[in-house]
């Protein structure tokens, strides 16, 4: 599959979300070489995500988390001059393996090296963002099974920055950085659940450090709706997957990471508001 196809991303995002929640309860939660978590439902829902995305006679490359240091360098070449489907089969897993519901299931659709489209299900609450041509789609039926149906056009909300707005951040903002704003903040290990609220208005910022399979779901829809991600020097991180903006270099030790720490915000006055309290 080389298109974006709503109805076939919707379907997939849906069917990885029962693989998830067939788990929740038993994740079988470990840890891999870098420390961090990983369970038999990211395994699981890769694997699936693979047979459908992953068919380099077609043109067609996956750029995984849980495979994507299986792929060789030629392998990556390929994918980022066709088109290259960049998955999180749970982005969250510390999250999740601890029966935390902040976590969610992340398809984008990359082509020569520019993020087009991109889809986000959250299964604990039901909801669903994807993007369907210049519109962004968004549904919330927990315990439901969605349809196209279901999903009518995000009503996009950006609230002005206030010290009342919640701010989320990485947990490497609590663990090496500062933040002096009076604000109350959320140090979440997940990315997709907030950057999504983002455009519901439940965010007012987003702020942290995070990998490029993190994040590009989340791109398509942000640059649709008109959000500002930048970095702390100015530099505007937009949709094309490039060394300006992630370590992208085989032997880097930290491969697919964010260069710097990225904020997001749905205005200008919301960047220049978070950059005054960064330490």
């Amino acid at each position: 599959m080389t298109e974006w196809k709503m109805e076939d991303v919707l379907t997939a995002l849906l069917d990885a979300g029962e693989v998830a929640l067939h788990y929740y309860d038993h994740p079988d939660a470990r840890l891999k070489s870098d420390k961090s978590i990983v369970t038999d439902a990211d395994h699981a829902i890769e694997h699936d995500l693979e047979k459908l995305f992953n068919h380099p006679e077609n043109g067609s490359y996956l750029i995984g988390e849980e495979t994507v240091d299986t792929k060789s360098n030629a392998f990556i070449e390929e994918a980022f001059r066709n088109v290259a489907w960049i998955v999180d089969p749970i982005d969250g897993t510390a999250c999740y393996a601890h029966h935390i519901p902040i976590w969610g299931i992340s398809i984008a659709r990359m082509e020569r090296g520019t993020i087009t489209d991109g889809g986000i299900y959250l299964p604990v609450t039901g909801e669903v963002f994807i993007s369907e041509g210049p519109a962004i789609l968004y549904g919330s039926m927990p315990g439901t099974r969605m349809t196209p149906q279901d999903l009518s056009p995000v009503e996009i909300v950006k609230n002005a920055p206030d010290v009342s707005g919640m701010i989320a951040v990485t947990q490497s903002i609590v663990k090496h950085g500062s933040l002096s704003l009076g604000n109350p903040v959320q140090a979440l290990s997940c990315a997709v659940v907030p950057l999504t609220y983002l455009l519901l208005g439940r965010y007012i910022a987003y702020l942290g450090t995070l990998k490029l399979w993190d994040i590009a779901g989340c791109t398509a829809l942000l640059n649709r709706a008109g959000y500002t991600c930048m970095f702390e020097n100015g530099d505007v991180l937009g949709a094309d997957v490039t060394e300006s903006f992630y370590n992208l270099e085989p032997d880097h030790p930290r491969r697919w990471w964010l260069k710097e720490r990225m904020l997001c915000a749905g205005s200008p006055d919301a960047i220049d508001y978070l950059l005054k309290g960064l330490g």
